[in-house]
């Protein structure tokens, strides 16, 4: 499968799945083929990873918004809902948009819509609904026209509201290098169906401002990559080093947040972010 560069500057699939396809394949195939970021029981290490990376978000959004309780938080493809279910503890008033209902956190059911995102949005615009924070988490890789998604959001953000979306960092230096020096053969990060649209640090700034979003900060995450340097782990070549590399990411984690504070936390994955490094970047964005 090959990528393109659209009218926005991101990469794109060349030949993009039908609707009616991807309705199909989230229904009957992505959820059981994901298992593993669905599932009901985690190890103690595990959750204490999860928490870390609601806590280093929860820390960022609320010191870029300036307040920390009585907001508003949609979450647009919200999962289990561990998101929301976060932010309503710290008493905020939170909603979530999923596909299908799959959350596992009674607490959040009845704050979770299924559904159609689009259509749910629209309705919500219709409604003059406003939120201090949208999120977008692994969510706008997958979408076949982002933008229409981003038009209806500027129509329910505040106006000093913040847009947090968490994308993979796909066609990045590093990646690039990686296949230039044949180090991996294939372009691991493209995967039919599932992403449908790939930014790095520089294309996904360009398509926001195209849409009167600034970037106001970027945080990325464990570059694990990086582990792809060493044939001995290299997870690409040998998928059974994949479970030792994401161990070795969430003991890392445990390290950072026993040692350190959160701003110096967010200051390290922030540093990473500006030189296009980590596997994810979490992008914090504002209207103009």
């Amino acid at each position: 499968m090959k990528l393109k560069k659209n009218k926005f500057e991101f990469y794109e699939l060349d030949k993009k799945p039908k609707k009616n396809y991807l309705l199909k394949y989230y229904q009957d195939i992505y959820f059981q083929k994901n298992k593993a970021y669905y599932k009901k029981k985690y190890s103690k290490l595990e959750i204490d990873y999860i928490n870390s990376k609601l806590k280093q978000k929860f820390y960022n959004i609320t010191k870029i918004l300036n307040k920390k309780t009585s907001c508003s938080l949609l979450d647009i493809g919200c999962g289990k809902g561990e998101f929301i279910s976060y932010f309503k503890k710290k008493k905020w008033k939170v909603t979530g948009i999923e596909k299908t209902s799959i959350s596992f956190n009674k607490n959040i059911n009845n704050n979770i819509i299924a559904g159609d995102a689009i259509e749910i949005l629209k309705q919500l615009a219709f409604e003059k609904n406003k939120y201090d924070l949208i999120v977008m988490h692994n969510v706008f890789e997958h979408l076949l026209e982002p933008e229409k998604v981003l038009i209806l959001i500027k129509k329910i953000l505040k106006t000093n509201g913040l847009l947090s979306i968490n994308v993979p960092n796909d066609e990045s230096l590093l990646q690039k290098y990686l296949f230039k020096k044949k180090i991996i053969k294939k372009k691991y990060w493209i995967a039919y169906p599932d992403h449908i649209n790939y930014f790095n640090i520089n294309t996904f700034a360009n398509f926001m401002k195209f849409f009167k979003f600034n970037v106001v900060d970027t945080l990325a995450d464990f570059p694990i990559e990086h582990f792809l340097f060493n044939k001995n782990t290299n997870y690409i070549k040998n998928k059974k080093f994949g479970k030792e590399a994401h161990s070795s990411r969430i003991l890392f984690e445990d390290f950072l947040m026993k040692n350190y504070n959160l701003e110096e936390i967010n200051n390290y994955y922030r540093s990473i972010s500006k030189i296009g490094l980590g596997r994810n970047i979490n992008y914090i964005c504002k209207m103009i």
